[in-house]
């Protein structure tokens, strides 16, 4: 798959392809029919994208590298075999697919890791307004809907390209999500009332001019210290999380994530690492912030 030259320097870049030489050999496919999705009604949904029946391409084993389709299908991995999980999403893009949007790569699937690890206090809290912010793919999303049934879902992203790949993620996976295209939180008046919010910033550390670059830069260059992007969205974050809520963000360490907790912390928010893993020659994390007059997320 052609990628230009840049991506390849770049962290993401270097995770998918450590990712992916753990899928050698662990090829699956299969196939769905897309079906209409029901309207949540909470927003107006934007930027339609044509759906039809798509070969579901192989996507990396979220654990160890191997390959997951359907929840019927057993998967190999390190000479290991491993049941499926029915709760994985099911991923029916492939190909020039990727051209425009962000592939599912190690920080999704960690991602997913940290959303299962916090599932226990997720339904917990009960939330009734779940959004991801840049969606890409629609993965996360598409993930923790399958797993965490009730809340309203919204997931956007600035790239048009993207909310047609999603769309046709949720399609494939019959999921009643909202898809707004916008960049940030722009397009809401959300008056403290999203409960989880998801963010899988542009983390990377590029020049500033690199960001809107190209439609697939706005999925990785991150400006300086990888962190224009999220910053403007930590910026008014206490006007968008309800009392209860909690904002879960992907982040390097060159992105300084002791200064993210520090600055939330100046802002009335705690802020606590759930999940870390090494890839390539950087360290990814997934963080979560909250407000710090509840009790909810407290470390462990």
């Amino acid at each position: 798959r052609a990628r230009s030259a840049a991506v390849h320097r770049v962290i993401k870049a270097t995770a998918v392809v450590d990712a992916l030489s753990m899928l050698l050999g662990a090829l699956c496919t299969a196939r769905v029919t897309g079906t209409a999705l029901p309207a949540v009604g909470l927003l107006t949904t934007a930027a339609r994208g044509p759906i039809s029946k798509q070969r579901v391409a192989t996507i990396i084993n979220r654990h160890l590298g191997g390959c997951k389709t359907s929840s019927e299908s057993m998967a190999e991995s390190a000479g290991k075999k491993e049941s499926v999980s029915k709760n994985d999403p099911i991923m029916p893009l492939m190909g020039d697919d990727f051209e425009n949007v962000y592939e599912p790569s190690e920080d999704t699937y960690l991602f997913m890791d940290a959303l299962e690890k916090e599932m226990p206090d997720l339904k917990a809290t009960r939330p009734a307004v779940i959004m991801e912010i840049g969606c890409g793919s629609g993965m996360i999303s598409a993930y923790l809907a399958k797993n965490l049934h009730g809340p309203a879902y919204i997931a956007t992203d600035i790239n048009p390209h993207a909310i047609a790949a999603a769309r046709r993620t949720f399609e494939a996976n019959q999921l009643p999500i909202d898809l707004v295209q916008g960049n940030l939180c722009a397009p809401f008046r959300l008056n403290k009332r999203v409960d989880v919010m998801l963010f899988n910033p542009p983390y990377v550390p590029t020049p500033t001019e690199e960001i809107t670059s190209s439609w697939i830069a706005r999925s990785w260059a991150g400006g300086e210290k990888g962190r224009e992007v999220t910053d403007i969205l930590l910026d008014k974050l206490e006007n968008y999380l309800s009392p209860t809520g909690r904002m879960y963000l992907v982040a390097l360490d060159s992105n300084d994530p002791q200064e993210i907790a520090l600055w939330m912390n100046s802002k009335g928010f705690k802020c606590k690492v759930v999940l870390k893993r090494t890839a390539g020659i950087e360290r990814l994390m997934i963080l979560k912030i909250w407000p710090g007059d509840t009790t909810s997320g407290s470390s462990s």
